[in-house]
């Protein structure tokens, strides 16, 4: 089962006499799990700053005031898995457009710090070329790998490269022809 980051772990307990019941939890990502509360008097507890992908294992020992002791089996869950930053890319100011993906697999995308860049797909920093302001338009790629991107300065630039056109992927195609015009369904234009 997969559970979320900062699940509450809840249980039942009853003492056999009435009495009020307090607990001690044990929580972890080793069997047997360490105590990490005590005299909790709630059938609750919260965790949170767990890791992705991790097995936690934990149980309960409900005490009664006299001392007396009932413990749990030692339970356990898998958190999900939610992402994996592959890397991040300092521009020297804001980014507000969408990246483009070369079919050399080349990201393109604009800064407000009046660059235009090309990142490798693993992260590092291929080229940028700079414009006369903040470049805040998505960039579009040409079938023969120029890239187009409008800048702040009042210019639209068109920027040789040897991308080899657009990434052969079905993303760039949502909703469009494959001749990227926007006429979604329609035969007629070619």
């Amino acid at each position: 089962m997969n559970v979320s980051l900062s699940p509450t772990l809840s249980w039942k307990a009853e003492d056999p006499d009435g009495d009020e019941l307090t607990y001690d939890i044990y929580f972890g990502e080793n069997n047997p799990p360490p105590l990490v509360e005590e005299n909790l008097k709630e059938s609750k507890y919260a965790v949170s700053g767990l890791k992705q992908k991790t097995t936690y294992y934990w149980k309960v020992v409900a005490k009664d005031k006299y001392g007396i002791k009932a413990e749990s089996p030692v339970w356990k869950f898998k958190t999900k898995f939610l992402y994996n930053l592959k890397w991040k890319f300092e521009t020297g100011n804001y980014v507000y457009s969408s990246p483009a993906i070369g079919e050399d697999g080349t990201i393109y995308v604009g800064s407000w710090d009046d660059y235009l860049y090309a990142i490798n797909p693993d992260g590092t920093l291929k080229w940028k070329y700079g414009t006369g302001s903040g470049v805040n338009s998505s960039p579009a790629i040409g079938q023969d790998g120029t890239i187009y991107v409008g800048s702040d300065d009042g210019y639209l630039y068109a920027i040789a490269t040897d991308s080899g056109g657009l990434a052969d992927t079905p993303w760039p195609m949502f909703r469009h022809d494959p001749y990227h015009t926007g006429r979604y369904g329609y035969e007629g234009w070619k």
